[in-house]
């Protein structure tokens, strides 16, 4: 019997927006990391993750940012807040990750009989 990776998809459907785990969020943080991966491919991989880019999008058309001109793609938003910025919304992504998986895992435990 072959075992597969559990991803975030499996838990409800592909068709909602779930929660990444953290080991999506640790994928991308190492691509943003490595500087021999093109902001291209970054953008993909967050692409892929939809709450994640919705942060994304949602920091890059913050007024902070001053930008004119609502930013429509992840790839111009990564450009526009460079990569300090999106290690910084990943690693916040992250951490809310490891809490949903927490919270998770205590609630399976609640419900086994005989367990406290």
């Amino acid at each position: 019997m072959e075992l597969r990776k559990e991803t975030s998809h499996d838990l409800i459907g592909p068709h909602f927006p779930v929660f990444p785990t953290v080991e999506e969020v640790a994928d991308l943080l190492a691509m943003a990391g490595d500087e021999t991966i093109r902001l291209q491919q970054i953008a993909r991989a967050i692409e892929g993750r939809p709450l994640i880019a919705a942060a994304v999008m949602r920091t890059v058309n913050a007024a902070s940012l001053g930008t004119t001109r609502p930013i429509q793609s992840v790839r111009h938003a990564l450009a526009m807040m460079g990569m300090e910025r999106t290690r910084a919304i990943l690693l916040e992504m992250q951490h809310e990750a490891h809490e949903v998986k927490q919270r998770a895992s205590t609630a399976r435990t609640s419900r086994i009989p005989g367990s406290r």
